[in-house]
């Protein structure tokens, strides 16, 4: 790294120099926005921090630097966002079909090149039949729309008859889509993983999948994303059905089963309740990582004012700048 040019680490070159000049412009930069494109192609969104250290002749005598990684705080924040405008729609009593689109859409929004699907268990327990899949090629879901779920059946109908996650990094080559593949590969469908979406009891209604069109294993934040919309779906078909069967009822008129619905339909508001006290975890949890590089910052300082008047370096140019350094931080 010796003599090579400290912007060309980052996308923005012309935006990293600015930054640099600003450092010894002011004596440090704090939490400036850059991102730095790796060896191998994908880019991490960094907050840069510098401070320019002086002698007392005020001679630059070098630079501390640092670049934080904020990439999995930036996707958590989309999620977060993502989350709550489902919440705010699924409130809303839209048609099912709608808000499962809007998921689909929204999981393709965050996993950049996916495609997704989402499959509801048939009334009789054995029957795939098709919810939502914006994305993917109508022959394709109307070829899946009532597949028999299985041990062996895709990733979706695997998921379902075991209740467990199911991943396929290569379709071409998997048993489990055996009978299932040349279609999926007519319409370059390389990789999928799927995951069941449970109920409040733990029965499956349904997969959500997520389809590459390369041969992918699915990073730790993929399954993460899909693993929290399958539960935004749960939320949605769980209360699209406690909404059908309380029609059901208003139209029989038996109390009795009238108020046991109710008491479905509220704890499925508090699963709305805890899922937004979770996202607002989240968030504080962000803030509080905020807070520490200033407290650090703070009392490296405070070190050096201690060190300063052990080797008897500690005057009164030295403390105003100290003073004026922490009143900053």
């Amino acid at each position: 790294m010796i003599g090579s040019d400290f912007s060309d680490y980052f996308t923005e070159p012309v935006k990293a120099r600015a930054g640099y000049r600003k450092a010894f412009a002011d004596g440090f930069v704090r939490d400036y926005p850059l991102a730095i494109r790796h060896a191998a192609g994908h880019v991490a969104e960094v907050l840069y921090n510098a401070t320019v250290y002086r002698d007392e002749a005020g001679e630059v005598q070098g630079v501390f630097a640092a670049a934080r990684d904020v990439t999995d705080q930036r996707r958590s924040e989309h999620i977060l966002e993502f989350e709550n405008h489902a919440l705010a729609i699924i409130s809303g009593n839209p048609p099912l079909p709608a808000i499962l689109e809007i998921l689909c859409h929204g999981i393709e929004d965050i996993l950049e090149g996916t495609l997704c699907s989402i499959l509801l268990l048939d009334d009789d327990g054995v029957h795939l039949r098709h919810g939502a899949a914006p994305s993917l090629p109508d022959e394709y879901n109307r070829a899946i729309d009532g597949i028999a779920i299985g041990s062996a059946v895709g990733s979706c109908g695997t998921a379902a008859f075991t209740s467990r996650q199911t991943i396929v990094s290569d379709i071409a080559h998997s048993p489990l889509w055996e009978g299932f593949n040349e279609l999926a590969l007519f319409h370059d469908l390389l990789s999928c993983w799927s995951m069941p979406i449970y109920s409040a009891t733990g029965d499956v209604l349904g997969t959500i999948a997520v389809y590459r069109q390369i041969t992918y294993m699915p990073m730790p934040f993929d399954l993460q994303v899909t693993n929290r919309t399958s539960h935004l779906a749960s939320i949605a078909i769980q209360r699209s059905r406690a909404a059908q069967e309380l029609k059901r009822l208003n139209e029989t008129l038996e109390l009795r089963v009238v108020e046991e619905v109710g008491k479905n339909m509220e704890h499925e508001r508090l699963l709305i309740q805890q899922s937004r006290l979770a996202a607002m975890g989240e968030m504080i949890g962000n803030i509080a990582h905020q807070w520490r590089q200033p407290l650090n910052a703070l009392g490296l300082l405070l070190a050096n004012i201690k060190d300063a008047y052990h080797y008897n370096e500690l005057n009164e140019t030295y403390m105003d700048e100290s003073v004026a350094t922490g009143r900053r931080l």
